[in-house]
């Protein structure tokens, strides 16, 4: 279904066995018409998306793509408690309200929040099995309040405002095997190993 003219999700009752739904690239404003699937993989990249709502009973949800919408918000992911990786890249979100992120999401392994508006990092929790962390092309300055996991091995901060790099922001990250940081206004870089 992806690359078409669908603009409500709608009569997928029947499919109760759908584990995946790709509405990439169509004209859907809002989640809904989904209750009941026991969908893995949801695909709503490239769509006219505000609000992330229509997904409490999406229990079985392990990847979710909302990327290149008109989301402001990150709220609605409560019951998304299997969830692995959630891509918002390329949306409007200019801040991460503090109970955006609740403790159920404590599977997420993937977070890519890159080419929004995103000024602080003051409100993300430790995500303890977060492996890829995405958050290039935002407007951050300063990362002194970002919480690594010990698990992260990925994290793109490139097209940022970042003028330095503090070894407290890496210190609980040993797997870390990408860190870009091109494209910033970096001066100094202390204690990096």
């Amino acid at each position: 279904l992806r690359a078409n003219l669908i603009t409500k999700i709608e009569n997928l009752q029947d499919c109760r066995h759908l584990q995946e739904l790709d509405l990439y690239d169509n004209q859907i404003e809002q989640i809904e018409g989904l209750e009941g699937l026991p969908l893995t993989k949801l695909d709503l990249s490239f769509n006219s998306i505000r609000h992330i709502s229509g997904l409490d009973s999406l229990t079985s949800l392990k990847d979710l793509y909302l990327c290149r919408n008109k989301i402001r918000v990150v709220c609605g992911l409560e019951k998304l408690e299997k969830l692995e990786l959630l891509e918002l890249g390329n949306n409007r979100i200019r801040e991460i309200p503090e109970d955006a992120f609740t403790s159920q999401l404590a599977n997420l392994k993937s977070l890519f929040l890159g080419r929004n508006k995103l000024t602080t990092v003051d409100a993300f929790p430790l995500f303890e099995q977060l492996e890829v962390f995405s958050l290039q092309a935002n407007r951050l300055t300063e990362l002194a309040s970002l919480k690594l996991p010990a698990t992260m091995k990925e994290l793109y901060l490139s097209e940022n405002g970042l003028t330095q790099l503090e070894s407290a922001t890496f210190l609980r990250t040993p797997h870390l095997q990408i860190l870009d940081v091109a494209s910033n206004q970096l001066k100094t870089i202390t204690g990096i190993e």
